[in-house]
C-alpha cells in the first residue's frame, strides 16, 4: 500500500509515492583510510568485520551493514566545532548503549 508524501526537493514542495516495506540496506562512508575507520567502529561497536563489495565493512547483530570506501576524490575531514569556509560534518551517526 502506498501513502503520500510532501517533500522539498530543489525550490519546491512535491507530492511522492511511498511504498510500505522499504528499508536501509546499508550505509557507505566515505573516509580517507577505509581499513582504519572500519577497525575503530569495529571495536566501539564489537560488530563483526568483513569485506564487501571490495570494501572493509561491518555487519550489526541484527544484519545491518556498514561499508567504509576510499573517496574518489580528496578527502577533506570535517572540523568540530564547525567553522565557516571549512568542511562541515556530513553524517551524524547517533549511538546508543545500554551500559553507561
Amino acid at each position: 500500500m502506498a501513502t503520500n508524501l510532501a517533500v522539498y526537493i530543489g525550490k519546491h514542495f512535491q507530492e511522492v509515492k511511498m511504498l510500505r516495506g522499504i528499508s536501509i540496506g546499508d550505509i557507505s562512508i566515505d573516509c580517507a583510510d577505509p581499513a582504519r575507520t572500519c577497525g575503530f567502529y569495529s571495536k566501539l561497536t564489537g560488530w563483526s568485520v568483513c569485506e564487501l563489495y571490495g570494501c572493509p565493512a561491518l555487519i550489526g547483530d541484527n544484519g545491518f551493514t556498514v561499508l567504509f570506501m576510499g573517496c574518489d576524490f580528496p578527502y577533506v575531514p570535517p572540523v568540530w566545532p564547525e567553522e565557516e569556509g571549512k568542511q562541515q560534518k556530513q553524517m551524524h551517526l547517533c549511538l546508543y548503549c545500554s551500559v553507561w
